[in-house]
C-alpha cells in the first residue's frame, strides 16, 4: 500500500505483501527503571528478552555498563545505541563504557535551555558535539542528540533551535528523533522528519494525545499519533526505540504498556 507523506511517496508498514522484519526495534532501558529498582537488572532484562526484545538502549552508559555488560552477554541482547553524556568531563568514561557494550552510536540525552538560547549558545553546543564526534570516530563510533520539546518550540536563526543546531553540525552527527516530544511541541512529527531528512539514525516512539504533556504518554497504538505514517516516513534502517520515559502509573502499568507496545510492533513486522 502506498500513500503520501509531505509529498513523498512511501510504503505503508501495514502492507499485506510485506515480508520479514521491516525495521529493527529496541527499548530504552529508562522505561523500566521502576522495575530495576524493584527486582534488579537480571529479572528485568530476562522479562524484556521474554517479550521478544533483542536490542536495548542503555542510559547513563558510564554508570550502567558494568552491571549491564555480563547480563546482556548472557541473554544475547545487543545495544546498537546508548544514551551517554558527551560533555568533555564525561566523554572519556562514556566512550570507554560504550565500547565495552559494543555500542555503535552514542546519543546525548538532554541539554538544558541555556544550550539553546541564541546563536552563540548553539555554536558552543555544536562545538561540544563535534569534539565528541571526533573522539568517538577514533573508536569506530558516532554520536547524536536526543530532542525534547523545547528545542522545537524555541527559535534561533528564525527556525526551531534543533534545526538551527543541525545546520551547524557535520552530517555524521545525527538526531535520535522523539516523535512524541515533537507532538508535545505542537509540531507534526512527519513535518520535522522531512526537515531532518538524512539526519535521523533512530527514533524514539511512544503514543498519547497530540500536543498534550509528557505524562500523558501511553502504549503504542493507544493514543492519537499517526504512528504508521511516522514510521513510513523514515528509512527501513532507522532503529525504532520504544521509550516510555515519563509514563505515569505503577510498575505493573508500565509493563502492560510495554507488552501492548511490543505486540503493536510485532503486528507491523518491526523486530
Amino acid at each position: 500500500m502506498e500513500f503520501t507523506v509531505n509529498a513523498v511517496k512511501v510504503t505503508s508498514l501495514n502492507s499485506d505483501d510485506a515480508k520479514g522484519p521491516l525495521m529493527d526495534a529496541a527499548i530504552q532501558l529508562w522505561s523500566v527503571r521502576l522495575a530495576t529498582e524493584a527486582v534488579g537488572w537480571t529479572a528485568t532484562l530476562e522479562r524484556l528478552a521474554g517479550l521478544g526484545f533483542r536490542r536495548v538502549e542503555p542510559y547513563g552508559v558510564h554508570l550502567t555498563a558494568p552491571t549491564l555488560a555480563p547480563e546482556l552477554a548472557r541473554l544475547r541482547l545487543v545495544s546498537p545505541t546508548s544514551h551517554g553524556f558527551l560533555e568533555a568531563d564525561c566523554l572519556p568514561a562514556t566512550l570507554e563504557a560504550a565500547a565495552a557494550l559494543s555500542v555503535a552510536h552514542i546519543v546525548h540525552p538532554h541539554l538544558d535551555v541555556e544550550f539553546w538560547a541564541d546563536e552563540a549558545a548553539l555554536d558552543r553546543t555544536a562545538a561540544m558535539l563535534i569534539a565528541a564526534a571526533d573522539a568517538a570516530r577514533i573508536r569506530g563510533m558516532s554520536v547524536g542528540f536526543h530532542n525534547h520539546e523545547y528545542e522545537l518550540q524555541h527559535t534561533v536563526d528564525g527556525q526551531p533551535a534543533l534545526f538551527a543546531l543541525m545546520d551547524r553540525l557535520p552530517p555524521d552527527i545525527t538526531v535520535e528523533f522523539d516523535v512524541y516530544w515533537s507532538a508535545i511541541a505542537g509540531m507534526q512529527p512527519t513535518d520535522a522528519l522531512a526537515r531532518l531528512s538524512g539526519r535521523v539514525r533512530a527514533i524514539h516512539v511512544k503514543d498519547g494525545p497530540f500536543g498534550a504533556t509528557a505524562a500523558d504518554q501511553v502504549a503504542l497504538g493507544d493514543g492519537d499519533l499517526l504512528l504508521d505514517g511516522i514510521l513510513a516516513a523514515v528509512p527501513d534502517d532507522t532503529l525504532v526505540v520504544l521509550s516510555l520515559d515519563r509514563m505515569p502509573g505503577s510498575e505493573a502499568d508500565i509493563w502492560t504498556a510495554i507488552e501492548r507496545s511490543r505486540a503493536w510492533l510485532d503486528e507491523r513486522g518491526i523486530g
